[in-house]
């Protein structure tokens, strides 16, 4: 069973050191107010959201006001410390995916949520208007809970939402029917789609399996 700190929240895709998102961060240190409004424990990491609060003046590229992102975090003390649901805390431009700070300290997330934003947030390239990309992913499943699994191998897809190292990267998936057809096998095709929700998704013979997150494995304790 996942540690689950419920409350109303908005945490954005989590940071890794495996992705490379330079172009959609603002200025270097800009600081956007942001609201924690859930956290959950998957294994080795924190899934939270984080809710832009400032002045439209105020917010960064990244944390918009108003906009709700979700990231994975690490489990550790101090990420813990900060991430506490309804905490307001400072989302910090630059990097990676940026920092999230606090009284308490600062953490940098590992991975990221939200993959329809991301997706959204970079320009349109021209092999986007050549079809429906596919490739293969090959995993092997390293956590489950009630909800959501955690699965490791090879999602060369990635690389749409300028996720760097796509070849050896954890995806989080959803505990529905067609994932768990996609879990039992460990290997399925791999799309990615230019408009809509669900953007990355491993296809599955009654339907697909959506990929809800991505997380950099080097991150990993």
């Amino acid at each position: 069973m996942p540690l689950r700190v419920v409350a109303v929240v908005a945490v954005t895709l989590a940071g890794c050191s495996g992705t490379r998102v330079e172009g959609a961060l603002g200025l270097p240190g800009a600081e956007t107010p942001v609201r924690v409004t859930d956290v959950v424990g998957r294994g080795d990491y924190l899934e939270a959201t984080l809710l832009g609060t400032g002045a439209e003046h105020l917010g960064g590229r990244v944390m918009r006001p108003g906009l709700a992102l979700r990231f994975f975090f690490p489990w550790e003390p101090t990420c813990r410390g900060v991430l506490v649901p309804e905490a307001e805390v400072a989302y910090v431009e630059g990097g990676r995916l940026g920092r999230v700070r606090s009284a308490k300290g600062e953490c940098d997330p590992v991975g990221i949520g939200s993959l329809r934003a991301w997706r959204d947030r970079r320009p349109r390239r021209r092999e986007d208007r050549l079809g429906i990309p596919r490739s293969q992913a090959v995993f092997e499943v390293i956590y489950r809970d009630e909800e959501v699994a955690l699965v490791r191998g090879r999602f060369p897809l990635a690389n749409r939402f300028d996720w760097v190292g796509g070849n050896d990267t954890i995806a989080a998936i959803p505990r529905t029917p067609e994932c768990e057809r996609v879990l039992e096998r460990g290997v399925a095709a791999l799309e990615f789609r230019v408009r809509g929700d669900d953007p990355l998704r491993l296809i599955e013979d009654r339907g697909y399996c959506p990929v809800i997150g991505l997380i950099h494995p080097g991150s990993r304790p």
